[in-house]
């Protein structure tokens, strides 16, 4: 036993100093950012540069790994060596905290290194690329499991001794903790990848038993079912000469990008069955790819195009592409994966390719050419602030659509509201105040004398029930402030976070039925609810938690259906 763990360690460290060899610049960045890591949580403030600036140095990281792979030890090593430096001067750049935040920063780290990094190697061949593909995801995820299982293995032994053998003194148990963290995911885990990267490199890939299992058996028998589907909807729309719903769009990129994985992956089975139906794959995608596209331009004449829907674009571009090459039985994974690197690319340093932008003039047509239709701009493109006759109930659709787009402008939009001439008035109050529809359909329950009613969550009745265990209040007002915290009703949906965890979600609709059933009262009776009334209305329980509502707004969907537009959070209470 001592012989083995003697042999491991001995191969542990000659590891280690193949690494360090092999990938000097990328251990020095990850070095460094761990240090500045544990520098943060420890100083009460950080000097020089904000926190989240810290993340260049992981980008510069893959972006060493990158020309690392590629130059090899050829002349384009020398690149390699001094590929940190711009890391200097951008810290200085005062636009730098604002660039991570963006799109831009994430498409690049998140999709365009990744990708760099399989095309690097130059893998032309399919069952190469899709090795090379392989390979890096098996070495990430072991890396991260091997890394977090020691980390949370060390923290347990750290708190257990602390406990066992009574020290009075945690807090440097408290700081070593905290600061064991950023040396597992930021210095062992990339070590660790690196090292599994160059033991495995020359290893044959092959998917093991459970992997071939995955792939025969559960995804192509999922796949072939799935296409089956489309292709029966497809002639269902063709009999019935009607358009697919916009929706369809998200569904059949899902199926045909998983279909293209698990493509790749049946390179590296040694057994494969279905034969017929990845020998004739692009042929098999020609229909939904024509399903893709008509949803698509569908949703995009409804709804207008918005930034999500323009990366949506992009993929289905790519897509496509796939599904030629493929249906000339020529097809390459490199080209394919290149292709989205030149398009994501394009989209994200090309000012006029950029989503934002083309989502953002794509709204502002919308807003323009519903508001002329509706009367509700001047002959300047001006809002104009009319309560709309009952009788353009016929033209209720078109109505949420502008004010949809109004919405979407004006998050993204600063100058908006001044060219608009909208003051402080929210998009929200606006369409409530001047659509009919919206104002005889909603009510709001609210609890009586807001002012005082600040004192309720500590009133004897909620903070002595035994039954539950008070946990925080005014959560509406804490989720701007700390998003591990807090609860916000978005979508339709409420949700109520607490230390980064999910404690409560349930849909509006839902919220209104169970509190109509529990409390006996119809819609048309919300508006004249007495003090005593309106708060066990915004009362709501069940088996797990308690949640006292300041305000909910109730809203008449048609004659049985009611949902909430609206809710505010006091209390909340967890058994």
């Amino acid at each position: 036993m001592k012989g083995k763990i003697g042999k491991y360690l001995a191969e542990l460290r000659s590891g280690f100093g193949r690494v360090v060899r092999r990938y000097p610049v990328e251990v020095a960045l990850q070095t460094v950012l761990t240090a500045l890591f544990i520098w943060w949580t420890e100083a009460d403030e950080f000097p020089f540069f904000s926190v989240r600036c810290l993340w260049i140095l992981p980008l510069f990281s893959f972006g060493a790994l990158v020309v690392n792979t590629w130059a090899g030890n050829g002349p384009w090593r020398r690149v390699y060596y001094v590929i940190w430096m711009p890391i200097v001067p951008l810290l200085c750049w005062s636009g730098l905290q604002e660039w991570i935040a963006t799109e831009q920063f994430a498409v690049t780290l998140g999709i365009l290194v990744p990708l760099a990094l399989l095309l690097c190697r130059r893998g032309w061949d399919n069952r190469r690329f899709s090795a090379d593909a392989v390979l890096y995801l098996r070495a990430a995820v072991v890396a991260l499991l091997l890394a977090n299982v020691a980390l949370g293995l060390f923290q347990a032994t750290l708190w257990s001794a602390a406990y066992i053998f009574g020290f009075e003194d945690v807090r440097w148990i408290a700081r070593l903790s905290v600061d064991v963290c950023p040396v597992a995911n930021f210095l062992i885990v990339p070590i660790l990848f690196l090292m599994l990267l160059d033991r495995w490199e020359m290893a044959e890939s092959r998917l093991s038993r459970i992997g071939e299992v995955l792939v025969n058996w559960i995804f192509t028998p999922a796949l072939i079912i799935y296409a089956s589907l489309l292709h029966l909807y497809a002639a269902k729309i063709l009999f019935a000469w009607s358009l697919p719903r916009g929706g369809v769009a998200y569904l059949v990129f899902g199926f045909m990008a998983t279909a293209f994985v698990v493509r790749m992956l049946r390179e590296l089975v040694s057994k494969r069955i279905a034969e017929w139906f990845y020998g004739r794959f692009g042929l098999v995608m020609l229909v939904p790819a024509l399903l893709f596209w008509i949803g698509f331009v569908r949703r995009v004449g409804e709804y207008g195009l918005t930034a999500p829907r323009v990366y949506l674009l992009v993929c289905g571009i790519v897509m496509t592409f796939a599904v030629v090459i493929f249906f000339l039985r020529s097809g390459r994974y490199a080209w394919l994966f290149a292709s989205a690197f030149v398009l994501f690319a394009l989209t994200a340093y090309v000012p006029p390719l950029s989503p934002a932008r083309i989502g953002l003039r794509s709204q502002h047509a919308r807003f323009e050419r519903l508001g002329r239709e509706l009367g509700m701009l001047d002959s300047a493109g001006r809002f104009v602030e009319r309560r709309v006759p009952l009788a353009d109930t016929v033209r209720r659709s078109d109505y949420a659509e502008f004010f949809s787009a109004m919405r979407y402008i004006d998050e993204r939009d600063a100058s908006f509201r001044t060219v608009q001439g909208l003051g402080g008035r929210g998009i929200w109050s606006l369409e409530y105040d001047l659509l009919p529809w919206k104002t005889d359909s909603v009510v709001e329950v609210i609890a009586v004398d807001p002012v005082s009613e600040v004192e309720l969550p500590r009133n004897a009745r909620f903070r002595n029930d035994a039954a539950y265990h008070y946990i925080c209040t005014n959560f509406d007002q804490q989720w701007s402030r700390n998003k591990k915290n807090g609860a916000l009703f978005k979508s339709d949906t409420l949700r109520v976070m607490y230390c980064g965890r999910e404690l409560l979600t349930i849909s509006g609709e839902e919220l209104v039925r169970r509190q109509m059933e529990r409390t006996g009262v119809a819609f048309d009776a919300l508006s004249e609810l007495d003090r005593e009334q309106a708060l066990r209305f915004l009362d709501y329980r069940d088996e797990r938690v308690r949640v006292l509502f300041r305000s909910i707004k109730v809203e008449r969907r048609d004659s049985t259906t009611y949902g909430c537009c609206g809710a505010t959070v006091e209390l909340f209470m967890m058994r």
